[in-house]
């Protein structure tokens, strides 16, 4: 699809606007939520104490959380006090303390509250959880945990990913009034209609040809045609995502310029 110059500069005028509001698009009405920290249970600590590269990723699993869900829009994130911290790092486990975690949330005034646990067992056996709870009526509205496959930085963070990815539309199918038994295919089955907004995401691209049929593989700009453009997904909570983008020719045998649009979806 060819268009002429300028109409390709609006586009592309339109599309780094949307990349530079591409924000949390539902934080102004999102509950606050209050994270109590990523908590270590070794189950052999005597005989293989917590190393530091572990309390190390136990910091950037804490931080890769807080700033997934800031990014998701779907929550405002509550700083917690040193006083909180002070009572969290003394008392007894979050989620073991006899509803403490609700009081802390209270006292930060955050609507929900949040903790991960990583249960090592092994450096190959692993798992981690993570729990939000409503402060209001007190009760954990998600549960939710995955295995580790291998006690690696990589392994922490994409099942961290995996965690937040695949729990918030549990959080939201509650939301909508689901009961507190409902099944992982009754939630799956609400999240495969939403056509919700997840993310957007800016992108620069390049890309063109590598040569030809008489000549081989040349990036002669005589011969070849090369692009550089500018990209904006869209991604879905029902796992669609659509592209659209301006490109514009860099070589002589290139276009002017194009318009591009795709979509696609992912399956799990």
């Amino acid at each position: 699809m060819f268009f002429s110059k300028s109409t390709l500069l609006g586009f592309l005028f339109v599309i780094l606007t949307l990349g530079l509001l591409a924000t949390p698009i539902r934080a102004a009405g999102a509950p606050s939520l209050a994270f109590l920290g990523v908590h270590f249970q070794n189950d052999n600590e005597g005989l293989e104490p917590t190393s530091d590269a572990e309390r190390a990723r136990l910091k950037r699993t804490g931080e890769e959380f807080t700033r997934l869900l800031t990014a998701s829009g779907r929550y405002k994130i509550v700083p917690t006090t040193p006083e909180v911290e002070a009572k969290i790092a003394s008392g007894q486990p979050v989620g073991e303390c006899g509803g403490c975690e609700i009081d802390f949330g209270r006292a930060l005034g955050a609507d929900l509250v949040a903790w991960i646990r990583v249960q090592k067992v092994s450096n190959l056996i692993l798992n981690m959880n993570v729990y939000i709870a409503d402060v209001k009526s007190g009760r954990t509205v998600l549960t939710k945990s995955v295995d580790l496959r291998g006690n690696t930085d990589e392994s922490w963070s994409r099942s961290l990913r995996y965690l937040v990815k695949n729990s918030a539309h549990y959080v939201i199918y509650k939301a909508a009034g689901g009961e507190e038994e409902e099944h992982e295919d009754e939630h799956r089955k609400f999240a495969a209609q939403s056509w919700e907004l997840e993310k957007l995401t800016l992108g620069l691209e390049f890309y063109g040809g590598l040569g030809d049929a008489q000549l081989g593989l040349t990036l002669d700009p005589n011969v070849t045609q090369q692009y550089a453009g500018i990209n904006l997904r869209s991604d879905f909570e029902n796992h669609f995502h659509v592209i659209v983008g301006d490109a514009f020719g860099l070589t002589e045998e290139s276009e002017d310029a194009l318009l591009r649009l795709s979509a696609g979806y992912e399956f799990e």
